[in-house]
């Protein structure tokens, strides 16, 4: 078996454990790391019947709150990685973090 298979079938079970544990589709989000990844899993969970808002993914790159995210990850993971770590302490001025003690 092909690791993009096992991933997949992989995502397959943690999509169906989410709705045995009562989430519906729409409150199923995955986030993979590149587009073609996505749209491999998209196609995949297509073809098992499930919905899927859009085989190219949506793109959260712009948002704000996802970059301060994705770079909180990153400075978490890495304590070497100071662009990172810069990137952090630009707190966004409104979203979820602000008054929040993040």
């Amino acid at each position: 078996m092909k690791v993009r298979e096992i991933v997949c079938q992989n995502v397959l079970q943690y999509v169906e454990q989410a709705k045995s544990d009562g989430f519906s589709d729409g409150d199923i989000a995955l986030l993979v790391r590149s587009k073609s990844d996505g749209m491999t899993i998209a196609a995949f969970l297509k073809e098992q019947g499930y919905p899927v808002v859009s085989s190219d993914s949506i793109v959260l790159g712009s948002s704000k709150d996802v970059s301060f995210l994705v770079s909180f990850l990153q400075a978490f993971g890495d304590d070497k990685n100071e662009h990172a770590a810069i990137k952090c302490h630009r707190l966004p001025k409104r979203g979820p973090f602000v008054n929040k003690g993040i």
